[in-house]
């Protein structure tokens, strides 16, 4: 009994070493194999010929709403695989709904632009004061969802200069898109 326990307990170490010695080259490398991964993309890299948001989370909305004149109106929609949803109102070319496809380096210099001016701790809208409020003037509105967290803001005027900063700057990105017109399944 014991010479059969003994024997289990051998082949098994000599199983376990095998494995280890299998893990590296003869110079010590790791094998290719045994190497990490690198995550998966979260973004897609081509745009579908039919679009479906079910399931998808948004991580951003920008939104400049119309005024009393010509004031452009339009909104983009990122979703968390990466699409972009255009949606042009009034005084911008194009109107109607497009599409595109942001990179996810984009993305993060934009999340990283936002925690540099603690956009998350920022009110909930500018003027603070609803009294203060001019209809008259066009709103921007912006919501940034990252590591589990959303804010929306209204920027009617008077906000930081550090917000409407993001704001141009986002836009900007945004704006540098290639639209493509699409169908969407919603």
């Amino acid at each position: 009994m014991i010479r059969y326990i003994l024997s289990i307990i051998g082949l098994l170490i000599i199983f376990s070493c095998s494995k280890k010695a299998n893990l590296t080259t003869s110079d010590n490398t790791p094998k290719a194999e045994h190497i990490q991964p690198k995550p998966l993309a979260r973004f897609i890299t081509n745009l579908p010929q039919t679009i479906d948001f079910n399931g998808l989370d948004t991580l951003l909305f920008l939104k400049r709403s119309p005024c009393f004149g010509f004031c452009s109106a339009y909104d983009y929609t990122l979703f968390s695989n990466g699409i972009i949803r255009y949606m042009g109102y009034a005084h911008v070319d194009p109107i109607g709904e497009h599409y595109a496809l942001l990179q996810e380096s984009v993305w993060d210099t934009i999340i990283q632009e936002a925690h540099k001016i603690t956009f998350f701790k920022l009110a909930n809208r500018y003027p603070e004061i609803e009294e203060n409020f001019i209809p008259d003037l066009p709103s921007t509105f912006i919501m940034l969802k990252d590591a589990g967290e959303r804010k929306m803001i209204r920027d009617n005027h008077s906000p930081p200069k550090e917000l409407k900063q993001l704001e141009v700057y986002i836009d900007a990105k945004l704006r540098s898109l290639t639209l493509e017109s699409k169908s969407s399944n919603r």
